[in-house]
Formats: C-alpha cells, sequence, structure tokens
C-alpha cells in the first residue's frame, strides 16, 4: 500500500516506528525526548508545580513592610523638654483647628504627650485633639507617641484622665480607648 506507514500504539499516543530496526540505535537523546511526547507534558507540569510552590513560599515567609517607616517608640537620645518639643506643645495648645477646647499640652516624657481639655467637650472633640495630636507628633518628630487626653472640670478643677491614643499595628493607625470617667491622675 502506497503512503502507509507502520504504526505502534502506545497508550493513545501514535508513534512511527521506522521500517529498519536498525535506524532506533543511532538515535541521540536529544532525539528521543523531541519524540517523546509524554515525557513533555510530565516536564511541564513538575516545572508549573514547582512555581506554584515557590510562589506559595516566599509570599507566605515575607513578613509586610511598616508603611509609615518609623519608630516605634522615641529610639534617639534627646530631651522632651526641648525647645523643639516645648514649641511643639505651645503650638499645639495654643492653634484651635486642632481642637477648640484645648486648654494646655506638653510632653510628659519622651513618648507621652498630654493635653488638657476643657470639663464641657464631647468624646469626639477627645477624639479628634488626641488623633490630631498623634499624627502631628509622627510627622513632625518620626516617632509614634502616646498622647493621654485629661479633662478639667472647671467645679474642682482635678484633671480627670479622659482618654488613652495608641498606636494599633493591626489597624495601621491610631486608637483612642476611653477611660473610666471615675478615674482621676495622680501627680
Amino acid at each position: 500500500m502506497v503512503g502507509l506507514k507502520r504504526h505502534k500504539r502506545i497508550e493513545g499516543w501514535a508513534v512511527e516506528v521506522p521500517d529498519a530496526d536498525s535506524e532506533l540505535g543511532q538515535l541521540t537523546p536529544i532525539q528521543r525526548l523531541a519524540e517523546n511526547n509524554r515525557l513533555w507534558v510530565f516536564s511541564l507540569a513538575g516545572v508549573l508545580v514547582l512555581a506554584i510552590l515557590l510562589m506559595f513560599i516566599f509570599k507566605h515567609s515575607a513578613k509586610p513592610a511598616d508603611p509609615y517607616g518609623v519608630r516605634p517608640s522615641y529610639a534617639n537620645k534627646g530631651y522632651y523638654d526641648d525647645q523643639q518639643h516645648r514649641l511643639f506643645a505651645q503650638e499645639f495648645a495654643v492653634n484651635k483647628s486642632y481642637g477648640s477646647a484645648v486648654i494646655e499640652a506638653n510632653f510628659v516624657s519622651l513618648d507621652r504627650f498630654k493635653i488638657v481639655l476643657d470639663g464641657n467637650c464631647s468624646a469626639d472633640e477627645i477624639d479628634y485633639a488626641a488623633k490630631m495630636a498623634a499624627m502631628l507628633i509622627l510627622r513632625k518628630f518620626r516617632y509614634r507617641a502616646v498622647v493621654q487626653c485629661y479633662v478639667r472640670r472647671a467645679s474642682d478643677g482635678v484633671e480627670h484622665l479622659a482618654a488613652t491614643t495608641i498606636w494599633s499595628p493591626k489597624k495601621y493607625g491610631f486608637v483612642v480607648k476611653f477611660e473610666n470617667s471615675n478615674a482621676q491622675m495622680t501627680n
């Protein structure tokens, strides 16, 4: 029959068999790889599995970088009562755009900022002033300070701790925690 060649069936794949059996021994390993389609399919599947495995390992092993890139607390040598810190506290207390109920503000330690507010201010004003102070300290001094808000009541003149603002790594921002209204400041 003209035009027909001998075929050998191998698990669903058709492979041409040369007429002369002596030619099989003369094939190089590269030629054998080129003719074997199943080996190519398994090699491709292996490369894909390896690539997926490496992507999974690298994705879960890398820690996310801190988006703000600043120190968690004050790490430099210095004083909280230097001229820069005093000017910042004075400017914060005077500028009413940071909080209209702010009476006074000052640094208590290197990483603590104290704000005293009017006794009849609302929780929203306390929250706004505390977060604003924390963000301004972060921007100006490049560290995250704890901001404590005290409320001075006009009746007795005693300051009561109203809220504490701390950095929350889970929320990537400052969180204001309101205190019990009966808590008193200890000097």
